[in-house]
């Protein structure tokens, strides 16, 4: 009687840990998408909220958050330069940039880079702790 207790709350507890990897590969999944800047925060947002009860899938979520994190924040420093050298370029047709302005827009490019580095830097982690959530998801 107890081996069978035993081996039904084992089974239960396979089944938990399955789906809580399915649920977190579809947040991760969220987060992949190319959509909005906006989106993918919120997307990120989401996955940190998402709750876990497994330590390596709280460890996979904190990998993956940090990569794809890095990675967003690259493209908005991106976007912030490309948007501020357009309002400079746009003003008078051959104008040199003013330095301040162009000091600050190679800042902006700088942190990108950066921050690019750094999720590159992390995502092989990810990567490798979602190998070991598709295998637990099936």
């Amino acid at each position: 009687m107890l081996l069978a207790l035993f081996l039904l709350c084992a089974c239960d507890r396979n089944a938990a840990d399955r789906d809580e990897a399915r649920a977190l590969l579809a947040a991760i999944h969220v987060v992949q998408d190319e959509s909005s800047l906006a989106k993918r925060q919120r997307a990120l947002d989401g996955l940190l909220g998402l709750p876990l009860l497994s330590e390596s899938h709280k460890r996979t979520r904190e990998l993956c958050h940090a990569a794809h994190l890095g990675l967003l924040r690259a493209e908005t420093e991106q976007a912030l330069a490309r948007q501020a050298f357009e309002a400079e370029s746009s003003g008078q047709a051959g104008a040199p940039i003013p330095p301040a302005r162009a000091h600050a827009i190679a800042e902006l490019i700088a942190r990108s880079n950066e921050a690019l580095e750094d999720a590159k830097k992390r995502f092989p982690g990810c990567e490798s702790a979602m190998a070991g959530l598709v295998a637990q998801a099936h």
